[in-house]
């Protein structure tokens, strides 16, 4: 009984290092993306020795806010706490999203097509997390194509729902890669966390949205993420 109890012991002691390695690896990945944009508009300013605009400052700030978001939502995750909920205007989020990522665009050789109106586009939903999602699928498809490519960011509206995709040219998926896809850890990539789509996923419910990814080898991907819409 005293071996049992003892192995048990054990088990339980090596799920919590395990959920906490989830935890802390999960942090570290989303925290990543903000960095990253910040990294690249110094870097511009420094390459081309341009001094950084208002613009430039704003989105610093922007980011560094959402660095603090990230941190708190994670700290107050086992609460499962409700995300804020706000008008927000999809379009402009979608083009924001395209202006983080263009310098890392233009170095990895990656034309981008923009299918998105001028017009603001209002949804109810949580600024933060929606902006998460679309940052993971664009780095996402970034990486699929090492030798450059096409990406096309769409935004499309029925009388239900606003639908976001994020299509790239590059090297796809296999069924097997499709069917585990949002699992936490599975990667194909060699420096990669496999963390980005379960993150993705996560957040995708609490935003009681859907997502679905076409694709197929080397034939590119798409992801459409269908937002309630009223």
């Amino acid at each position: 009984m005293e071996a049992i109890i003892k192995a048990q012991n054990v088990l339980v002691a090596k799920e919590k290092l395990y959920v906490l390695g989830e935890f802390s690896a999960g942090l570290a990945h989303e925290i990543k993306n903000p960095l990253t944009a910040i990294k690249m508009l110094i870097q511009r300013a420094y390459e081309y020795h341009e001094p950084m605009d208002g613009e430039d400052l704003v989105i610093v700030k922007d980011e560094l806010e959402r660095i603090d978001k990230i941190v708190s939502r994670f700290l107050g995750y086992a609460r499962k706490s409700e995300a804020v909920v706000e008008p927000v205007d999809i379009n402009k989020l979608v083009k924001n999203v395209a202006l983080l990522t263009k310098q890392r665009m233009e170095k990895s050789g990656v034309e981008l097509s923009m299918k998105v109106d001028e017009a603001p586009l209002v949804c109810h939903v949580s600024r933060d997390g929606l902006q998460q999602v679309v940052m993971n699928l664009v780095l996402n498809a970034l990486q699929a194509m090492p030798q450059g490519g096409l990406l096309t960011l769409a935004v499309k509206r029925d009388d239900r729902h606003v639908r976001i995709e994020v299509r790239d040219s590059g090297i796809g998926m296999t069924d097997e890669q499709l069917q585990r896809a949002f699992d936490p850890f599975f990667t194909t990539k060699e420096n990669g966390t496999g963390l980005g789509l379960s993150i993705v996923g996560n957040i995708i419910e609490t935003l009681h949205a859907e997502i679905e990814i076409f694709s197929q080898p080397h034939q590119g991907t798409n992801v459409v993420v269908s937002l309630p819409y009223a």
